[in-house]
């Protein structure tokens, strides 16, 4: 299994020294075993104030962490590690990244990998498709929601799920971006709300979309969720709002060059 391509693996973190040394072995031990010979993982502490990064810098393996100096959100870590990732990979190179808390089986990341072999450029693991385990109902009922509002203002293919962090993209499609909007402009949403902006970001440049199922179990989670969900509703309207606009004065600029 990808013996060509480099997997990059993005891992946002924030006070997670209970159980980040296990994530990175698992990690390790589940790529060896699938004979996944070429990785790098990008660790981007988000201001932790425990020991996370005195226990990612002790482990022997090919990782690069990157420390703020202060917690500036979800969003935020995820551009950093995505703008550090692209650096680093050529174009048919895979960018995965994943939570670190423990709730999704990180063996999932080989079923993405594959996906990404079979010819997909973007692909989500999805709960929508998989499972939720131990999740409050309120949890349930809002992730399908902003699903559903995703997928009606910004639909791509078959994509169900914008929300889910566990995905995988070919590189190119980081470089587009980077390309097309700036560094600064590619990803500007700061919390929970910049994990959808990354696909509606890359829906311009038509990648070929897949999904895999994925169980969310909130039983093994190994600290508590983080989310302010009147916050991020907000902000999730507010970045609809923005995107939604943004395409429209593109399309009547479209329309006036032609």
């Amino acid at each position: 299994m990808s013996k060509a391509s480099t997997i990059f693996l993005i891992l946002p973190t924030y006070n997670e020294a209970k159980g980040i040394a296990t994530v990175i072995t698992n990690v390790a031990e589940i790529f060896s075993s699938a004979n996944v010979e070429n990785w790098h993982m990008i660790i981007v502490d988000d201001g932790s104030l425990d020991t996370t990064c005195a226990i990612v810098e002790s482990m022997p393996y090919p990782i690069t962490l990157i420390r703020h100096k202060r917690n500036l959100g979800l969003g935020l870590a995820m551009k950093t590690g995505l703008l550090a990732a692209g650096r680093l990979a050529s174009d048919e190179d895979y960018i995965l990244s994943a939570e670190s808390d423990g709730a999704q089986s990180l063996k999932t990341l080989l079923n993405v990998i594959k996906k990404l072999e079979q010819g997909y450029d973007y692909v989500v693991a999805s709960p929508l498709i998989g499972s939720f385990v131990g999740v409050p109902l309120y949890r349930r009922i809002l992730s399908h929601g902003a699903n559903w509002l995703y997928r009606t203002l910004f639909p791509m293919d078959i994509l169900r799920d914008y929300t889910n962090l566990m995905r995988g993209v070919r590189a190119r499609f980081v470089h587009q971006a980077v390309a097309f909007y700036g560094s600064s402009q590619f990803l500007r949403c700061s919390g929970f709300e910049g994990v959808p902006e990354f696909p509606i970001k890359i829906r311009r440049f038509s990648p070929n979309v897949g999904e895999v199922p994925v169980t969310i179990d909130f039983s093994k989670m190994q600290r508590g969720s983080s989310i302010a969900i009147v916050k991020t509703i907000f902000k999730s309207l507010s970045l609809c709002a923005r995107e939604s606009l943004y395409q429209l004065r593109v399309k009547n600029r479209w329309i006036k060059k032609d």
